[in-house]
């Protein structure tokens, strides 16, 4: 056990709260401060970014007081599920499976209104295992 480790198995829980606490607000300082950071650096060169990507996607380069400043736009791309289900209807099985990411899954709720000989097979596709824990101090009344 590290001394950092054993010094902080002495802290009183309510210590810990409130450096948590503590932590958290010098974290969100530091994101809204960051976040207006960045912005003024896209204020300031955005036109010429875009300047030199015709597309708006790419990878573009300024040098400016010594430092080079890169903006990396990454295409995102996004598909009509119905034009690709009707695409799919036309294939057999096989080739739409191997065409399109196909994923199948069960609402918890849909789950629960099975009965029967649906249920039983539901049972064996069905893992459940714990989430993450998640801890919450709170001064106690």
């Amino acid at each position: 056990m590290s001394e950092e480790e054993n010094t902080l198995m002495t802290v009183p829980v309510s210590a810990l709260s409130d450096s948590i606490d503590s932590v958290d607000a010098q974290i969100e300082a530091l994101k809204d401060h960051r976040a207006r950071l960045m912005d003024e650096v896209e204020a300031r060169f955005f036109a010429g970014f875009f300047a030199q990507l015709p597309n708006g996607i790419g990878t573009a380069h300024i040098i400016k007081d010594g430092v080079r400043v890169t903006c990396n736009v990454v295409k995102k791309v996004t598909w009509d599920e119905k034009i690709l289900q009707s695409m799919a209807h036309q294939m057999s099985w096989q080739e739409a499976n191997d065409t399109f990411k196909i994923k199948f899954s069960l609402p918890e709720k849909a789950y629960n209104d099975l009965t029967g000989d649906m249920r039983k097979m539901a049972e064996h596709a069905r893992t459940v295992t714990p989430g993450k824990p998640k801890y919450t101090l709170t001064e106690a009344e």
